[in-house]
């Protein structure tokens, strides 16, 4: 490695230290307290910044404005029609997971109606749906509580997010982890689903117990009824078949797609109706159930208040990621913390299910993002309108199909594996958050706690990767750019300086390792400093002549240069210390007071064995607390630059003549170079002169 590459070309710029770029510049050593007021002020005004009109708080006052009614009504009219036929069997579906079917059916109402007066997107696929709902059902099963109360809870939560800084609390929750719960909650809903399909609570096959044998097995089977299986099987086969091939080839066929789940739906209705199967074997809910009906929340206990939270989180970041992985599609957390407030706090009085977003990628989805909040907002007459009419028909759909709509449904949750398995190709602490939630969800009895484990434990990765000490060997590869040495092809060389890059906080549980590898790059530092502009153009007498084949025009331009340092010529009264230890700290964000009693006795030793240790990178904010634990009685200022530009420039500047050898064209010639100030400086050392 070129030993002058460490410390780049000598430049005229006079090198300042941190305490002489600190007065420069007028650096206030330490930040005003802040009073009451401007904390207020942060606090709740600022919050609000963002808000300048009636049409920040209700973005339907913008969007109306410019709404063509001419190009767009027909066509909305159209998506609304669409939209409604999606949605009602999703509130069927989410009914019959969260254990109530009206609720479920009622919930996909209220977001439509809200959604355009208060979202700040332009499309909207809200809802009640299958992840979601089912974690509802867990809480009911584990906490006793309503529904009602736990909608309550979930608004309060998205209401206290909004009116004060705390959407920042959203960011705690990666895709990785959302993608994990997603798998493993499908996979719970699978083995939730299964015994109801297979219905074996039959008097025949209650007795096996009592007698174990292949003629009480064969009863068992024999009074089974297949024919829910038989629906269950061609359900199931119609919508994967329009699910992963028929939608696409009817889009490009007609420009849409078709309901295909509600047109499922009412066939099986009809044949159940012409089979007359038995009611056990059709959704648990009667018509006149189906009306609103108020249900006040009552006090939560601490359990009903961890699920709430969970199901808020689970849901707010859900949905804002659903919105903005579309392009193009601006989003302000804030004002959906505020129009999901107002939906889950209109939704509580008549036990409404909180309300979610569709999964991204799935047909509402899609469909929503083809038609305007308009469509949206008329699509709640028609769902209003079927309700009322077809809720005779809602008894006679059998729950096999039902659960066929489901299990396609949360098919789509399958193609995260093949996220894990990029993940574990190449981010493994990615890879195991994953891992760690679709865990969670398979073994912990209340998803929404599970959801919680799976967040604490993304959050412990976070302080595992941001604590964990990182310490790079690192050389100039050009005048701003400085490379790991590990990483790239060097000559191997002797130098007294080497520069250590720390990447990761300062605290008690990296001072050890720091200190090893800062001990590690001591033992490594020899000799003094060969200074110069050394080429890596190799000699051409180091090579055999086979490998030379230089014509004679190339040859007048060959110049080889080496170099080697005059060590007579070195003026040792200049600096007692000849080796340099720098340590570029740019990319540390916090330091604790056992890394500072490191660091102390780190310098100490050094000095003591003639190195010389130098900082560049600390930020305001750390040198105030260095400054504050005294560092700075043991650690000399001058030992502390700006940046590693300037430390290396203060090295730089020293005087260390240099020998370099010039072999032009095959001619070879001595001549001698300095960073002295004059050529009577490098005479006056020079052992010719003596």
């Amino acid at each position: 490695m070129d030993n002058v590459s460490l410390l780049g070309p000598p430049t005229q710029v006079k090198v300042l230290n941190q305490d002489e770029f600190d007065s420069r510049f007028n650096f206030i050593r330490y930040k005003k307290k802040k009073t009451n007021c401007e904390l207020v002020q942060r606090i709740i005004i600022n919050n609000f910044s963002s808000y300048h009109s009636a049409k920040d708080l209700m973005p339907f006052l913008s969007w109306i404005r410019t709404y063509d009614v001419k190009a767009r009504a027909v066509r909305d009219i159209f998506g609304s029609l669409l939209i409604a036929s999606m949605l009602l069997p999703q509130g069927v579906m989410n009914g019959m997971l969260s254990s109530d079917i009206p609720a479920g059916i009622l919930s996909i109402l209220l977001p439509h109606i809200v959604y355009p007066f208060f979202g700040s997107a332009r499309h909207c696929s809200m809802g009640s749906f299958s992840i979601m709902s089912f974690l509802v059902y867990s809480s009911l099963r584990h906490t006793g509580s309503s529904v009602a109360t736990l909608t309550f809870c979930c608004g309060l939560f998205q209401m206290i997010h909004f009116a004060f800084p705390l959407d920042f609390v959203l960011s705690f929750v990666s895709t990785n982890l959302l993608l994990g719960f997603h798998f493993g909650v499908a996979l719970r809903i699978v083995l939730h689903l299964l015994p109801m399909l297979l219905n074996i609570h039959t008097e025949q096959c209650d007795n096996i117990p009592n007698s174990v044998s292949v003629d009480s097995v064969s009863h068992c089977l024999l009074s089974m009824d297949y024919v829910p299986l038989a629906m269950f099987t061609i359900a199931l086969t119609t919508l994967l078949a329009f699910k992963w091939k028929l939608n696409a080839f009817i889009s490009d066929s007609i420009g849409t797609t078709i309901p295909h789940e509600l047109i499922v739906m009412l066939f099986a209705a009809l044949a159940s109706y012409f089979l007359e199967l038995a009611p056990s074997t059709l959704l648990p809910v009667k018509a006149e159930s189906m009306s609103p009906a108020i249900t006040l929340p009552s006090l939560p206990n601490s359990y009903v208040i961890v699920d709430a939270f969970a199901i808020f989180l689970f849901t707010m970041v859900s949905h804002i990621k659903a919105v903005s992985s579309r392009s193009q599609q601006s989003v302000n957390k804030k004002q959906e913390l505020f129009c999901t407030s107002i939906i889950s706090l209109l939704s509580s009085p008549f036990g409404l299910l909180p309300v979610a977003s569709s999964i991204h990628g799935s047909q509402i989805d899609c469909e929503t993002w083809n038609y305007s909040l308009m469509s949206n907002l008329v699509s709640t007459l028609w769902m209003a309108l079927a309700l009322y009419f077809i809720r005779p028909i809602v008894e006679l759909i059998p729950s096999s199909v039902v659960i066929a709509m489901i299990l396609s449904a949360v098919t789509d949750v399958w193609t995260n594996l093949r996220h894990l398995r990029v993940l574990c190709s190449s981010y493994t602490c990615d890879a195991m958050i994953f891992i760690c939630a679709v865990l969670c969800a398979l073994f912990v009895q209340n998803l929404n706690v599970a959801f919680v484990e799976g967040l604490a434990i993304a959050l412990l990765s976070i302080a595992i990767r941001t604590q964990w000490p990182r310490c790079e060997v690192v050389v100039r590869a050009t005048e701003n750019c400085f490379i790991e040495e590990n990483r790239y092809e060097h000559d191997d060389s002797d130098t007294p300086l080497r520069i250590l890059r720390l990447s990761s906080p300062l605290v008690f549980i990296n001072c050890e390792t720091i200190r090893e590898q800062i001990q590690k790059q001591a033992a490594a530092v020899k000799g003094l400093f060969e200074t110069g502009m050394e080429s890596r153009t190799p000699s051409m007498r180091s090579q055999p002549v086979t490998t030379v084949h230089e014509s004679g025009e190339s040859r007048r331009s060959l110049i080889v240069i080496t170099h080697d340092a005059d060590f007579l010529q070195a003026n040792p009264s200049d600096s007692e210390t000849l080796k340099y230890i720098v340590l570029d700290c740019s990319g540390v964000a916090y330091v604790d007071p056992e890394a500072v009693r490191m660091l102390s006795q780190v310098f100490t030793e050094l000095r003591d064995g003639k190195i010389k240790m130098l900082f560049a990178g600390f930020n305001a904010s750390i040198r105030d607390f260095l400054e504050i634990s005294r560092f700075f009685d043991v650690v000399p200022r001058a030992c502390f630059f700006p940046t590693l530009q300037e430390a290396l420039g203060s090295l730089r500047n020293m005087n260390f003549p240099f020998h370099m050898s010039v072999s032009m064209n095959g001619y070879r010639d001595v001549i001698t170079l300095s960073t002295a100030p004059s050529h009577l400086d490098i005479s006056c050392h020079s052992p010719e002169t003596a």
